[in-house]
């Protein structure tokens, strides 16, 4: 296997997890804290955002850093450029968890819909332990062809991938707490 360079560090969680820093995730974080601090979304998050990506690629001296530490150092840096009133609202919560929904589908072999939902669970039931507040799954096409047996889109492919998506909006939004998700085809 080949591991490829990635100059940020690692994001640590309370639990002690690692996970690589989730760009997205960052930058809707300072959006999200400009907004409620009344700006818009014309406001310079993107620089900002870009500014601390290259503090952490190039000038962080350890290979990871903890959520709580991370989450200072914007506030910090919020305030020491004037931006006092975003940092008042600016918070990272934990991260996303990101499922690839076709890899789960390879797991439980071509047309072994059953095994794919009793896998799909296990990881529903870890992003419920988590306390993970957004989840990202990915691949749902490549899944819903492995699983149907089939190499051109159909019907039967359009049934499974509704049922797919109604059992994880079922799963989540019957959960304690607020679990937002993203499914993307691909």
């Amino acid at each position: 296997m080949i591991a490829f360079f990635d100059p940020k560090p690692m994001l640590q969680l309370p639990d002690g997890e690692l996970c690589s820093l989730d760009e997205g995730w960052l930058l809707e974080s300072i959006q999200y804290a400009a907004r409620k601090a009344g700006y818009s979304d014309g406001w310079l998050a993107q620089d900002f955002y870009f500014s601390i990506l290259r503090y952490l690629e190039e000038e962080y001296p350890e290979p990871g850093i903890a959520l709580k530490e991370l989450s200072g150092l914007l506030q910090k840096i919020l305030c020491l450029t004037g931006y006092e009133d975003i940092a008042a609202h600016f918070q990272l919560s934990r991260p996303p968890v990101r499922v690839s929904l076709g890899h789960l589908a390879a797991q439980a072999g071509g047309g072994y819909e059953l095994a794919f939902f009793a896998l799909l669970e296990e990881q529903l039931q870890g992003i419920l332990r988590s306390g993970s507040q957004n989840a990202h799954f990915v691949h749902l096409g490549s899944c819903v062809r492995s699983l149907v047996s089939a190499k051109k889109w159909s019907k039967k492919c359009s049934l499974l991938m509704d049922e797919i998506i109604s059992y994880i909006d079922k799963r989540l939004r019957d959960a304690p707490g607020r679990i937002l998700f993203l499914v993307t085809v691909e």
